[in-house]
């Protein structure tokens, strides 16, 4: 090439070079590509958190908490009934008094039995205790050593037969007292008290002076502060224990009382297992609230996990993204995720604390 024509190319380069860039064309410049800096993104700070799980059900029957009142043991018979049909009662309150049938002179007659008892016990003591003093103080003028050998086994026998005869006293004594105790307690038991504040929903019809049975109901007791009520439960969410909040009234007029789950699913065989749960409600159940029960739970099923809101992820492809902003940069990241509540997510893999997540 002639020295003429490459000082014409190398000119022709310099031209190119110092043209504006627009004359390039905007072909080549991609402006979906581009974040501007003005851009205002919703963003969640990804943080550690505890795994809340929310479970409801509608209730649909009620039981009140009753309690049927009797004599325990025995036969008796009626001193005074201090209450009538429909009465509110306080926990603790006498209900009934009554008499035991039977002659307490058997319970004199075992008092005086083991009164001599414990009388004759420590007498043997004293004989046996002077009897092995006596054996040792013989022990200290014999001097052949065959008759001392057998004098210390004749004493080790002695003591042996003193630790029986305690054993076998001490035994004897604590029965007695025992069976004492025993009788004692059901000749003293003589009223029926409220387990309970409540109204008497039920009376027996028998007056002063009536004999009545062990396990005879005189009284039924219902409860003005604790109902059970009846939930769905096929999907398990409610489990024996549970701490619930149950709402009762119209939507807009619910009121809301404490329960727990008394009885559940995760507690029985599973050939038993029932299809319904038992919340226990403690508080007043009105009339109205007993055709519009709601029952609702939050429990901690995991603690220190990463959670993340589930509007912040995105599917495609059968898999999970989200968008990270670092700095002017939005990079899409694969995560994988565990569980769902409502709003948020157990996030498993993909994610560290502190990220700053683009919310959609």
């Amino acid at each position: 090439m002639s020295r003429n024509r490459a000082a014409v190319l190398a000119a022709v380069l310099v031209m190119m070079l110092m043209l504006p860039a627009c004359a390039l064309g905007d072909d080549l410049i991609d402006d979906s590509l581009l974040v501007p800096e003005t851009a205002n993104y919703d963003t969640f700070t990804v943080e550690y958190g505890d795994y809340i799980k929310s479970a409801s059900a509608g209730g649909y029957q009620v039981f009140p908490v009753e309690q049927h009142l009797s004599v325990k043991e025995g036969t008796a018979r009626i001193v005074k009934l201090n209450i009538a049909r429909n009465a509110n009662v306080k926990a603790g309150d006498v209900l009934v008094t009554y008499e035991k049938e039977g002659s307490r002179a058997e319970l004199e007659s075992m008092k005086l039995t083991l009164q001599r008892t414990q009388e004759s016990f420590e007498l043997g003591k004293q004989e046996r205790s002077e009897s092995i003093r006596t054996l040792k103080n013989d022990m200290s003028d014999i001097t052949d050593s065959y008759a001392l050998k057998q004098a210390k086994i004749r004493l080790q026998q002695a003591q042996l037969d003193y630790e029986q005869y305690v054993f076998e006293c001490e035994y004897d004594i604590r029965n007695q007292q025992k069976s004492i105790d025993e009788l004692t307690e059901f000749f003293d038991d003589t009223r029926i008290v409220a387990p309970f504040d409540g109204i008497v929903t039920d009376l027996t019809t028998k007056g002063k002076g009536d004999t009545i049975y062990a396990g005879e109901t005189l009284i039924t007791l219902q409860s003005q502060d604790t109902y059970y009520i009846g939930i769905d439960n096929s999907n398990g969410n409610f489990r024996y224990g549970m701490s619930v909040s149950v709402g009762l009234g119209p939507r807009n007029k619910k009121t809301y009382l404490d329960g727990r789950v008394i009885s559940a699913a995760n507690i029985l065989p599973n050939e038993t297992k029932p299809s319904y749960a038992l919340i226990e409600v403690y508080g007043e159940v009105t009339e109205s609230g007993l055709r519009n029960i709601s029952v609702e739970s939050n429990t901690i099923e995991l603690k220190h996990v990463l959670l993340l809101p589930r509007k912040a992820l995105s599917l495609s492809g059968g898999k999970t993204y989200v968008s990270i902003l670092d700095g002017d940069m939005v990079q899409k990241r694969i995560v994988v995720s565990g569980h769902n509540t409502s709003s948020d997510t157990w996030v498993l893999q993909g994610l560290d604390e502190g990220q700053q997540v683009i919310l959609d």
